[in-house]
């Protein structure tokens, strides 16, 4: 295998990325947008100690699952990496995937009993962070190719509303017609870094203006967006001058409207501010949350922890179905903007903490928990956390989990004392390889270990 030389490959199968696996002179190859089955050629672009990375430069025989991407940008812009496949291939092969995962990482023989997929996996998402920069003098904006961060300037993205798309490119021509400058990540020196936009089912919009410095004719920028979106409510500057990757300062005006947006989901309201975390696909939330809740089977009497409970969106909707719930989630804005958005409910059920899941479930104990919902960041639970849930006798954890592997590993350590009973896989991003999965555990009654291979 030569850096720069073209092959032709053989697929047998696929990466958890998507990635076409093949081999050249017995070395596996990873080739992105290839599919099982085809023989296509490649360009070997990388080569590390035991695989390689190709470029794919032509299919010559064509997977049956393949089918035409409906984006033009496909290929070069890294925000979605599925397209090229059929929408029910996408879950199958999620599905496999997930189930791999749980058998090399958490040696569990464990199947995803049922999988979610959605009826148009188009234009889903309510939440847009479009970066900026500068090409030939000009304002851009648009995506980042896959794992870098030049941008692929876009007219249109399929898995975003087309009037968030064309508001984001109306601020670009504002930012020309102004001479705004764009931040530049290897000189430090610009002014306009990123717009955030936030939209609710009453097509309410929500602007940030994430900037280096406050912007010289904000006035009239704010003029001229509110003059040809008329349904947007909330414009912030987001002052954010560090070198970093992450995309929101701690400094924020309102310069237009409110400080907040308010949504609704599954009968209940939440106020959001720009830093709220809030699902991205409003449709696949309600049957992710749905299914949190057939697991649970919970009656109105039972007591439930709601563990990294965020601003409050599982503790609201369960708390309608239960006795009490306990929520708890270590950052300070959001538990003030979960006890606003209980209030906003009229709900009294509920009992915030803020604090760490580990040291605050010890003393929730007293209360005959009945179960435990846990939704991590991606890094899954700490072992902490862990012990502290196995030290416990709380009868059933349901885990909502956006990373199979995290999930698989913490899997194995709870099997000790929980058994799996239901699993589920919801599509939260159709045309990516990301995934939502749902589990259900139920303390063993004999303590026999029923879901580990060896």
């Amino acid at each position: 295998m030569e850096i720069g030389k073209i092959y032709q490959v053989t697929i047998t199968g696929l990466s958890h990325e998507g990635h076409g696996i093949g081999k050249i002179d017995g070395q596996v190859i990873f080739i992105p947008h290839a599919l099982i089955d085809e023989k296509v050629f490649c360009k070997v672009t990388k080569i590390k100690n035991n695989y390689g990375i190709g470029e794919l430069q032509s299919v010559i025989l064509s997977a049956k699952n393949r089918v035409k991407p409906i984006c033009s940008y496909f290929g070069r812009c890294g925000g979605c990496n599925l397209m090229h496949m059929d929408y029910e291939s996408q879950l199958q092969f999620k599905k496999k995937t997930a189930e791999d995962t749980f058998r090399k990482i958490g040696h569990l023989d464990c199947r995803i009993d049922e999988v979610y997929g959605m009826e148009d996996p188009y234009f889903y998402r309510n939440k847009i962070q479009m970066p900026f920069g500068i090409k030939k003098g000009k304002v851009i904006t648009g995506y980042y190719q896959e794992k870098s961060h030049q941008i692929i300037p876009i007219d249109r993205c399929y898995i975003q509303p087309q009037e968030g798309t064309q508001m984001v490119l109306f601020i670009r021509n504002l930012a020309n017609e102004f001479g705004i400058t764009c931040y530049d990540e290897k000189t430090g020196k610009g002014i306009l870094r990123h717009v955030l936009l936030r939209v609710n089912k009453k097509q309410e919009w929500m602007v940030v203006l994430v900037v280096t410095a406050k912007i010289t004719y904000l006035n009239k920028l704010v003029n001229k967006i509110v003059e040809r979106y008329p349904k947007v409510c909330s414009i912030i500057e987001n002052i954010n001058s560090k070198d970093t990757n992450v995309i929101l300062g701690h400094q924020s005006y309102v310069v237009y409207g409110s400080e907040f947006i308010e949504d609704e989901l599954m009968g209940a309201k939440f106020r959001l501010s720009h830093y709220s975390f809030f699902q991205v696909n409003a449709i696949q939330t309600a049957v992710l949350y749905q299914k949190v809740i057939d697991f649970l089977a919970c009656t109105e009497k039972d007591t439930i922890i709601d563990a990294y409970c965020g601003v409050g969106t599982i503790s609201i909707i369960l708390a309608k179905l239960v006795k009490r719930v306990f929520g708890i989630e270590e950052i300070p804005a959001a538990i003030k903007d979960a006890e606003v958005n209980a209030k906003l409910n009229n709900v009294k059920n509920i009992t915030f903490t803020e604090g760490l899941v580990e040291k605050e479930i010890p003393f929730l104990i007293n209360n005959a928990i009945d179960a435990i919902v846990v939704d991590p960041p991606r890094k899954g639970l700490d072992q902490k956390v862990i012990s502290c849930m196995l030290d416990t006798n709380i009868p059933k954890i349901v885990y909502v989990s956006c990373n199979v592997a995290t999930l698989a590993r913490d899997l194995e350590k709870l099997q000790t004392k929980y058994e799996i009973k239901k699993t589920a896989m919801v599509d939260m991003f159709p045309q990516s390889n990301s995934m939502e999965t749902v589990v259900l555990l139920e303390v063993k009654e004999n303590g026999k270990i029923n879901n580990t291979i060896s």
